[in-house]
């Protein structure tokens, strides 16, 4: 049998800490401490203003992507509606959560009277990063995975990466990885845009 990581990271009597909740935070946590340094030279945004904002879109988020992740799974809510709150066993849709940010986003810029497109440029490259991270907790979980592939597909992967998408008796395409990637340079490409001279304003 193949050995796969535990979607547990701790536990403690009754308690778990997952590695998906961890890896969330964790984006969340690196997230600041790069918005602190994109702003350091922005006048009309401080790090006070995007505090606030993560402290009732954070939350709210996590609301939203699993509201969304219920509609498009109606039928088997429908089922079982007890399963609705059960968020420690999965099942988050990030368009949920990225509709909900945008929406308090631009009531948060509205009611401070602060430049909506402009906080967007901020907060994009560090959605990407924080979406590049968390596909790792898909991985874990073993979802979002691809096509049903050959085992030669993993040999150019390290061991961990072809045990972890060994699903449902099949090895499965690491569409995570290219998507962990993929967003991961677009992080750098925004982020290094940011810090240039050619910052667009709006």
């Amino acid at each position: 049998m193949i050995k796969i990581i535990d979607p547990v990271l701790i536990r403690f009597f009754s308690l778990e800490v997952r590695w998906y909740g961890f890896l969330i935070v964790s984006a969340l946590i690196i997230s600041l401490f790069i918005l602190n340094l994109l702003l350091r030279s922005e006048k009309e945004f401080d790090f006070e203003f995007f505090l606030d904002f993560i402290i009732i879109a954070f939350p709210l988020g996590v609301l939203g992507a699993r509201l969304y992740y219920v509609i498009f799974n109606l039928d088997y809510y429908l089922n079982y509606p007890e399963k609705i709150i059960a968020i420690n066993e999965g099942g988050l849709a990030i368009h949920g959560g990225i509709i909900v940010g945008v929406l308090i986003l631009y009531l948060l810029t509205k009611k401070r009277n602060k430049n909506f497109f402009l906080a967007l440029d901020y907060l994009a490259p560090l959605t990407a990063l924080a979406q590049s991270i968390g596909r790792w907790g898909n991985f874990i979980n073993q979802e979002a995975y691809g096509k049903i592939v050959a085992e030669s597909y993993y040999n150019f992967f390290p061991e961990f990466i072809k045990k972890q998408m060994y699903i449902k008796g099949a090895y499965r395409e690491a569409t995570f990885l290219y998507e962990s990637i993929v967003d991961f340079f677009l992080f750098l490409i925004l982020f290094f845009y940011l810090r240039s001279d050619y910052k667009k304003k709006w």
